[in-house]
């Protein structure tokens, strides 16, 4: 049978549903921390989630410096080589282990002087773990974008859209759970 729809007008219909995916996917990433906020802070004390929130903003600083913008320059060199699925896979392999080295060397600072690194930040030993688990949980999340991004450039939005919402999902029912 002959397709019906344009060439053109295939690609537009396919771009305005990975779109609204893409848009979906937002919505219910950004829902759920807005609702698990008031729960949190129903059953910890202030104190304690301002140390989880500012554990937090280390742990996203300190990865960001360990990934060196590699994200932007994947994303940039990643049409390039799209035709061309062996140098995509060798960019994505190169990028990913060059992060993860850094991120393991982040993880093995922080580890080695966590209780420094409490005391410099919070000025209390005693949270040290609590900064190591998050900037553990925060770099292993940033090698995982890269491979999310890879769907996402090569336009599997279904895939990523699934995988982001149960990451999502999964990140709620955790968080619900260890309170």
């Amino acid at each position: 049978m002959k397709n019906i729809i344009p060439e053109g007008k295939s690609n537009t219909n396919k771009a305005i549903s990975g779109s609204i995916l893409y848009l979906f996917q937002i919505v219910v990433s950004s829902l759920l921390p807005l609702i698990s906020i008031p729960i949190i802070t129903h059953r910890i004390e202030p104190a304690e989630y301002g140390v989880f929130a500012l554990a937090q903003v280390y742990g996203i600083i300190a990865t960001g410096m360990v990934n060196w913008g590699m994200a932007a320059g994947y994303e940039r060199n990643f049409f390039l080589y799209e035709n061309e699925p062996n140098k995509a896979g060798a960019l994505l392999h190169s990028v990913t282990t060059f992060v993860t080295c850094n991120v393991i060397i982040l993880i093995s600072i922080v580890w080695v002087w966590q209780s420094n690194l409490s005391s410099i930040i919070f000025d209390r030993e005693d949270y040290g773990l609590i900064l190591f688990l998050l900037v553990s949980g925060t770099g292993l999340s940033s090698i995982a974008s890269y491979y999310l991004l890879y769907l996402k450039n090569f336009g599997k939005a279904i895939d990523y859209v699934k995988i982001m919402i149960f990451q999502s999902v999964s990140n709620f029912g955790l968080i619900l759970f260890f309170l």
